[in-house]
């Protein structure tokens, strides 16, 4: 059986009518097949023994991963998730690289008083992983921009794979930062080692999605059912998902699915328990998009569901977190009367803003 690459993958997301095709993404799926081609011969090369790896004829990488740049929305990310998920490499990671960022920082903290501690950290990762898929790749925070040249060298050196999105070019990266001279040989590995690739799409797909299918569907039936599973298809990037519950305030909390920056919740399982503003905050800070279906019609005596109502969607739309929902009526008649109903009209108003095309959009301060 062939290999699956980027190319049928993405040409059997267009068959399902996830996507709608696109030249300027056609030409970086080009690239992702070339780059898969190489990833597969090099680590054939390096770990013969593997036998998941297909046989290939092409006897050298020219690039130990690629940097694909582009405005929000245009479908980085989806591109990478095709690449990685396509990859038949078990030893593969993916994650935000301030998430890798707080990861390597706990490793220093570890590694206090070893000459060079970034060499031990990578020479670990490799043990690990083969690949290293880091999104959203930018560099605000002085102490990441101190290190990265020597981090960037480490990983190249253990001969890892790096995958990365971000949002704008590697010459533009920690622009007008403190000591950005100390960053500049960071930037030149990135140019040096991987192959940089821009995205230059007119299109928003995620806005695109919201125009034509919305984030709010009445009444949760299998039409809705099916709406949100396009919609997680969308807001995730097509990434792999999974059900495994995850684990919040000490406390294991059932998903209907997950990636790593989109959850699927059933209302029962996230407001007809007990809940507190902490267990949403904790939800905000790991994922950028939440799902939740089945909100039933909440009656007057039910005070505590409509208070962890209140409070979800409070810490939500303060953290500017992407929601899609499905429901058994509209935001206004959800909470007919009842103790808190001042607070809700807050909620309502709340929910119709994050509905919006403004919402949806960057935020920028």
């Amino acid at each position: 059986m062939q290999q699956p690459t980027p190319s049928t993958s993405y040409q059997d997301l267009i068959t399902q009518g996830l996507i709608q095709d696109d030249p300027q993404q056609r030409d970086i799926i080009s690239a992702l097949d070339d780059l898969q081609h190489d990833i597969l011969t090099t680590l054939r090369q390096q770990t013969g023994w593997r036998r998941w790896l297909p046989l290939t004829s092409k006897a050298s990488c020219a690039y130990r991963g690629i940097y694909l740049w582009g405005e929000v929305g245009t479908g980085k990310t989806m591109l990478l998730n095709l690449l990685f998920g396509q990859l038949p490499v078990p030893r593969k990671y993916r994650a935000h690289l301030h998430a890798f960022m707080q990861y390597i920082h706990q490793q220093l903290e570890y590694c206090q008083g070893q000459t060079n501690p970034l060499d031990s950290i990578a020479t670990q990762l490799k043990r690990d992983y083969d690949v290293i898929f880091l999104d959203e790749f930018v560099v605000n925070d002085i102490t990441d921009a101190m290190i990265f040249t020597n981090l960037l060298q480490a990983l190249f050196t253990q001969q890892i794979f790096l995958l990365a999105t971000s949002n704008r070019p590697p010459q533009d990266l920690y622009y007008n930062g403190l000591q950005r001279e100390r960053f500049l040989p960071a930037i030149d590995l990135l140019e040096q080692q991987l192959l940089i690739k821009a995205l230059r799409t007119e299109q928003d797909y995620r806005l695109r999605h919201l125009t034509q299918a919305g984030v709010y569907y009445i009444p949760h039936d299998s039409t809705a059912i099916s709406e949100l599973d396009n919609s997680f298809v969308c807001y995730s990037h097509n990434a792999v998902a999974d059900s495994v519950a995850i684990e919040i305030e000490g406390r294991s909390i059932a998903v209907i699915k997950k990636t790593t920056d989109v959850i699927w919740f059933d209302f029962n399982t996230i407001c007809n328990v007990p809940r507190c503003k902490r267990d949403y905050l904790s939800l905000a800070s790991q994922f950028h998009t939440l799902i939740i279906s089945n909100i039933p019609i909440i009656s007057s005596d039910q005070d505590s569901i409509i208070t962890n109502f209140i409070h979800l969607i409070d810490v939500l739309y303060d953290h500017r977190i992407k929601l899609v929902l499905s429901a058994a009526a509209p935001a206004t008649e959800l909470y007919p009367s009842g103790k808190k109903s001042f607070e809700y009209q807050r909620t309502c108003s709340r929910l119709q803003e994050m509905q919006s095309i403004a919402y949806f959009q960057p935020h920028t301060n």
